[in-house]
């Protein structure tokens, strides 16, 4: 995986969603732009595995929170505007 790559992704998303107003929840432990950044390393680099994807952001201390792989899994479909728009 491409360090760059990861934190280019991260920041397109991020940037996008609050140039358009998105906020996240107050209670969530991981953003929605990290969801995001997840799925997209997760179709780049694990055939779409968003568990591994997750396992190894994780262990490599990109996200800022822990999230569970069924969270994870569910998190982006309700994101999935913002996929058409990124």
């Amino acid at each position: 995986m491409d360090d760059a790559f990861i934190v280019a992704v991260y920041a397109v998303i991020d940037e996008t969603m609050r140039a358009l107003g998105h906020r996240d929840h107050p209670l969530v432990g991981v953003g929605d732009a990290e969801v995001l950044t997840v799925a997209v390393v997760a179709a780049r680099h694990f055939r779409s595995r968003h568990a591994l994807a997750l396992a190894t952001l994780q262990r490599q201390g990109y996200l800022s929170g822990a999230l569970s792989p069924a969270r994870c899994n569910r998190r982006p479909h309700m994101l999935a505007d913002w996929f058409r728009l990124i």
